[in-house]
């Protein structure tokens, strides 16, 4: 009974479409579903709530919004986009039982005539495979919080970083690629990582226990071998078994934060670099003054 009441009531709150500039409306709507998606609540409750979510993101993104409205205030999506703005990629999770989620998301893409095409990212249940394309009825599911324009032989692709729940104690994080193929059709997965052992892979997929933190992000570091030489590459903890010296068993691999390796883009292809030197570079204040003495020592 509980949760007819509370369907009732969401579909009083939001069934009416969007008036005429209603940004603020908008927001606010999204803010207050997401906070009742990610409440103490049932599945079946988050996955509807979801499907509100879906339907309201919908009919604002084929709305007059141009493809570079913000959507900096609402912390459960993430929304990345090129440097051209052609489109724009809006992901977001669905929390389940056990830390399991679902994930959802959009491609928005800019047309002639300053028109938009929404088309909708279906995700599917499992871990994506190394060496396959998918499209987008078959999304494999994540949250982007970055995306890096790239160009080999045959054009323009992207690769996109993000991350994704696994179950209890099991975390992930995932280096894909998106494309468009001659008819303009959306694709994940590109064999464009040079993997060590020269082998081809169409996207990385990184495990780890979820009790330690996990760095991956485009940054730029030490080119390998060179000792003044700073590149843009994709930097990430080394993945280590457990230690039993340290008296504690986790589930999965252990990010090490002594080791880093890199995704270095070269001629077309992301290439592994393992052991590099991620250290901060040393930088210079003018307004910086060492103190005199160490901490805890008396000035003399």
């Amino acid at each position: 009974m509980r949760q007819v009441l509370f369907f009732l009531l969401l579909a009083l709150l939001f069934s009416k479409s969007l008036p005429a500039n209603s940004d603020s409306v908008f927001m606010a709507r999204m803010d207050s579903l997401a906070q009742l998606m990610y409440s103490n609540r049932h599945d079946s409750v988050r996955l509807r709530i979801n499907e509100l979510i879906h339907h309201e993101l919908a009919v604002f993104l084929t709305s007059v919004n141009p493809i570079t409205f913000p959507f900096d205030s609402l912390k459960f999506l993430k929304a990345v986009a090129p440097d051209d703005l052609s489109f724009r990629m809006i992901t977001w999770a669905i929390p389940c039982i056990e830390k399991k989620s679902f994930y959802d998301g959009f491609l928005q893409i800019e047309t002639e005539n300053n028109a938009f095409k929404v088309i909708e990212l279906k995700a599917f249940a499992g871990k994506p495979e190394l060496n396959r394309t998918y499209g987008v009825q078959e999304w494999p599911g994540a949250v982007y919080y970055e995306l890096i324009e790239n160009k080999d032989k045959s054009g323009r692709f992207y690769t996109l970083l993000g991350r994704l729940q696994v179950e209890n104690g099991k975390a992930r994080r995932i280096a894909e690629t998106l494309w468009f193929d001659e008819d303009q059709t959306p694709k994940f997965g590109k064999p464009v990582f040079v993997m060590s052992d020269n082998e081809l892979q169409h996207r990385l997929v990184f495990e780890f226990t979820a009790e330690v933190p996990f760095h991956l992000a485009y940054e730029k570091q030490l080119l390998p071998g060179k000792r003044n030489k700073r590149e843009w590459m994709i930097v990430f903890n080394h993945l280590q078994g457990n230690d039993f010296s340290t008296g504690r068993f986790y589930k999965s691999a252990i990010p090490s934060y002594d080791r880093f390796d890199a995704l270095i883009f070269t001629k077309g292809f992301w290439y592994l670099h393992q052991d590099i030197d991620a250290r901060a570079p040393k930088t210079k204040h003018s307004d910086y003054h060492p103190p005199e003495k160490g901490l805890f020592q008396e000035r003399e």
